[in-house]
């Protein structure tokens, strides 16, 4: 198939031989996208770490911080925006300057050794590196202390709990272990609920990596795609939206509104119809609110499987095609055809749904303008595109002998 080379433009057949998705005409091209590719790479051909994360959000500033990265280096520490941007131009002298690689970032973490290594950085750089960035890293020895870094973290997870639990009427008094003891007695849907504000207090977003707070509250709508995430952080621009609600209406209307499908008359209610309406991807949204937390399509858990396989396959990819492949190899093939539908050309959701029931998503795919299907490719497509989706999906449909004779004889 022919697409267009994610870094330059240039049409190519050729993709990343790791996870065969994202097209690159060369490993040229390849080698400038890593820092940010590898994160999403089904095969990166290592272990992914914090120093990966912190490099692709050097590398591309409108990414979500990952909270773990925060706290292995240093941010999560610091009170001031003052000192995150100073500690953020130290890591941008690191790696994009000098040339260091992640890597060895990782390995000077582990071995503690972080703080004196970059001193010596900037002593053998000289006038190569901003000098006041310098000066302030000489002054900043304890946040690279593993020991303070970590401890930085949980007390800010512990910090964000105990202000949540007051915020939402709980006592003041209450213990951490008293509060997850009481909690785990709630409901699946509330703990949910709970688990969500808990991200949004920290000012994240649910990723699909977290697949059911990214499904229930609709940032499934959008993409996870650090490179696509030009015009604000992850979620956008759902995130500040939640922000506003959770700070707005308590923990218990919240709930309630999420448990009957009235989270928009709940954004109405308290002033948020304005943000809510001239935001992309509205009409989506308020639909897709409309089906939470009892009913989504099952395009959702394709787009799930497809952006984090390490999931496992869900029961909803038989709607998909991905049991007429017939090794992994075929189910990764498919999977990297539908991350193209996702991912590089923005087909909708609600039309590859369609297209899935009424068994046209080999028509869907091989007539899509730009989208160049080779012969061998509408071979494979063809075959594992077969589906019998409106007969499965059919009031009468039952599983009996008769009924899997009949869809067996179709693709014979």
């Amino acid at each position: 198939m022919t697409r267009q080379c994610v870094v330059c433009g240039v049409p190519t057949k050729k993709a990343c031989t790791g996870c065969l998705k994202t097209p690159y005409c060369s490993k040229n091209c390849q080698k400038k996208n890593w820092v940010l590719h590898i994160l999403e790479c089904d095969n990166p051909g290592r272990e992914i770490t914090t120093a990966d994360r912190l490099l692709a959000k050097i590398a591309n500033p409108a990414q979500a911080f990952h909270e773990q990265t925060s706290t292995d280096y240093g941010f999560l520490s610091l009170s001031t925006r003052e000192d995150s941007t100073a500690l953020y131009k130290v890591y941008h002298d690191i790696f994009n300057i000098v040339g260091i690689k992640a890597p060895m970032i990782h390995e000077w973490r582990l071995k503690g050794i972080l703080h004196t290594a970059l001193i010596k950085i900037y002593e053998a750089a000289g006038p190569r590196l901003d000098h006041a960035n310098f000066v302030w890293l000489s002054q900043h020895p304890n946040l690279f202390d593993s020991d303070a870094v970590g401890l930085s973290g949980r007390e800010r997870v512990d910090a964000v709990k105990t202000l949540l639990w007051a915020h939402i009427g709980g006592s003041e008094h209450t213990t951490l272990d008293e509060m997850e003891e009481e909690v785990a007695q709630w409901p699946e849907d509330k703990q949910l609920c709970w688990r969500f504000f808990i991200i949004v207090f920290n000012d994240c977003s649910p990723p699909v990596t977290s697949p059911s707070a990214w499904l229930a509250f609709g940032f499934c709508l959008f993409s996870d795609n650090p490179a696509r995430q030009l015009d604000g952080p992850l979620g956008y621009p759902l995130r500040p939206l939640y922000a506003q609600l959770v700070k707005r209406c308590t923990f218990d209307e919240f709930y309630k509104a999420f448990i009957t499908s009235s989270l928009v008359a709940l954004m109405d209610k308290h002033g948020l119809k304005n943000e809510r309406t001239t935001m992309p991807l509205a009409q989506e949204f308020e639909r897709h609110l409309s089906q939470s937390p009892d009913r989504y399509s099952d395009v959702w858990g394709l787009k799930s499987f497809v952006l984090y396989p390490e999931q496992g396959r869900l029961p909803s990819l038989i709607l998909f095609g991905f049991h007429n492949c017939g090794d992994d190899k075929e189910i990764k093939q498919l999977s990297g055809v539908y991350y193209t539908l996702f991912e590089d050309f923005d087909v909708p959701p609600s039309q590859i749904q369609d297209a899935a029931e009424k068994d046209r998503l080999f028509e869907l795919i091989t007539t899509l303008p730009e989208y160049h299907v080779s012969n061998t490719d509408k071979k494979f497509l063809r075959r594992v595109l077969n589906t019998e989706n409106r007969l499965i999906l059919s009031k009468n449909f039952k599983i009996t002998p008769e009924t899997i004779n009949k869809i067996r004889s179709r693709r014979a």
